[in-house]
């Protein structure tokens, strides 16, 4: 998202890269609070981001504000949990959730 105008992508819930092919995704702080905007059906939480991948795939969480955890979610309604590591901004209010393959 590195070379995508912060403006020119809003609303956004999720990245789903699970085709097959090696995607590389970076994602700054910047990115994350002008994509987002009110709650994620996907998380049940405000102003988050969720990034669906595949093990070809490489996702880049830019900067040092972010906290780092872990957390279960059936975010594609199979009944079965994916696991995530969520990176917060706690300042910024917002969050991104990249699945862990």
């Amino acid at each position: 998202l590195q070379t995508v105008s912060n403006s020119a992508i809003r609303g956004v819930e999720f990245f789903d890269l699970r085709d097959g092919v090696d995607a590389v995704l970076s994602v700054a702080l910047d990115d994350v609070i002008g994509a987002v905007d009110g709650l994620n059906a996907l998380t049940g939480v405000t102003d988050t981001l969720v990034i669906r991948s595949d093990a070809a795939d490489s996702i880049n969480i830019i900067g040092d504000t972010w906290t780092e955890s872990t957390q279960s979610l059936d975010t594609d309604g199979d009944d079965i949990q994916e696991g995530y590591t969520v990176y917060t901004d706690d300042s910024a209010g917002v969050g991104v959730y990249v699945e862990n393959v």
